[in-house]
C-alpha cells in the first residue's frame, strides 16, 4: 500500500448521555457493596503477611516514588532528595501493621452490618464516581443500552468486525471506505 493512501475514514462522535449515568452509578454502588465481603477475603488472601505486603505494595510504591522528588531538591531542614526517598521507602515498609489494622476496621461488621464502614464510604464517594464516569468514561465507552462509544467502535472498525456498522450512531460519519 502506498504511503498516505486512505483506505478508510470514519468520524466517531463523543456523546455525553446523562440518562446512562444514574443507572451506571446505581449498578456500581450495588455491586461494590455486595462484593465487600469477597473483596476483604481477597485482600487477606493476596496480602496475608508483612513480607508479601512489602513485596507487593511497599517495594512497588517505593520504586514509583523514586522519580517523584527532584534530585536537586533540599528541604528547609537540610534533607536531600535521596534521604527523602529513602525515608519514604523505610516508612512504607514498616507500615504493614497500620495498614492491616485499617483494612480490618474498614471491613468489620458493625451494628450487624458486614463491612458497614466500607459501604458507607461507597455511598460517600457516589457523587465523585458519578462525576468521573459521566465526564471521562461513558462519553468514550458508551453503554450497551444507549450505544457503544468510540473507544469500543474504533477497534472493531479497524478489524472489520461484522457488528460495527450496527453500532454506528446518528452523529458518527463514514467519510471514506468502510471498516
Amino acid at each position: 500500500m502506498a504511503p498516505g493512501l486512505v483506505v478508510s475514514h470514519v468520524r466517531l462522535m463523543v456523546a455525553y448521555p446523562a440518562e446512562a449515568v444514574a443507572r451506571v452509578i446505581a449498578k456500581w454502588t450495588k455491586r461494590l457493596k455486595e462484593e465487600a465481603p469477597a473483596m476483604y477475603e481477597k485482600v487477606q488472601l493476596r496480602i496475608p503477611t508483612m513480607k508479601i505486603f512489602q513485596e507487593r505494595l511497599a517495594e512497588v510504591s517505593s520504586k514509583a516514588y523514586d522519580g517523584f522528588v527532584n534530585p536537586a531538591f533540599i528541604s528547609k531542614g537540610g534533607t536531600c532528595a535521596d534521604q527523602i526517598t529513602s525515608n519514604q521507602s523505610s516508612n512504607l515498609r514498616r507500615s504493614y501493621e497500620k495498614w492491616i489494622k485499617k483494612i480490618k476496621h474498614l471491613y468489620e461488621t458493625v451494628d450487624g452490618v458486614e463491612a458497614k464502614r466500607f459501604k458507607e464510604l461507597v455511598d460517600a464517594m457516589e457523587s465523585t464516581y458519578a462525576s468521573g464516569v459521566a465526564n471521562r468514561t461513558i462519553p468514550f465507552t458508551g453503554t450497551k443500552i444507549e450505544g457503544r462509544g468510540p473507544a469500543v467502535i474504533a477497534p472493531l472498525w479497524l478489524v472489520n468486525d461484522g457488528r460495527v456498522l450496527d453500532m454506528l450512531r446518528g452523529g458518527d460519519e463514514i467519510i471514506q471506505g468502510g471498516p
